[in-house]
């Protein structure tokens, strides 16, 4: 693991620690204390291991990988949008009823999760014809 990513998962989970200590000792504290520590924290772990796990210490990109992730992020965008419309006509016709802040968050959360399966799964077929 490179040193730069071994230091945000370090700094990440320092953050991460104070923010829940901090929660957790400051009984009257504001969520403007702890919550911002944490969500940097968990950014930073994040940000850290995802470019350990994508780069392996080879951050040099080809044709082929910029070509099948051009296609992983299109087709993960159609099921995004498509996951979308659903969430809407259930919403419309009475099948559930949603917040805007649930629909927002199943909505990225289908995007994200769309865009690594079809990264693992282009990457996986091959090169793309």
């Amino acid at each position: 693991m490179k040193k730069e990513y071994r230091r945000k998962i370090l700094i990440g989970l320092t953050l991460l620690l104070a923010g829940i200590l901090a929660g957790a000792f400051l009984k009257n504290a504001y969520n403007m204390i702890f919550t911002p520590l944490i969500l940097a924290g968990g950014i930073l772990v994040y940000i850290g291991a995802f470019r350990h796990l994508v780069f392996k210490e080879e951050p040099d990109k080809d044709e082929r990988t910029i070509k099948l992730g051009n296609a992983a992020f299109a087709h993960s965008w159609l099921v995004t949008v498509l996951f979308a419309s659903l969430l809407l006509m259930f919403e419309k016709y009475g099948a559930f009823v949603i917040t805007a802040y649930q629909a927002l968050v199943a909505v990225l959360a289908a995007a994200s999760l769309s865009a690594i399966v079809f990264m693992l799964y282009f990457n996986r077929r091959g090169d793309l014809e």
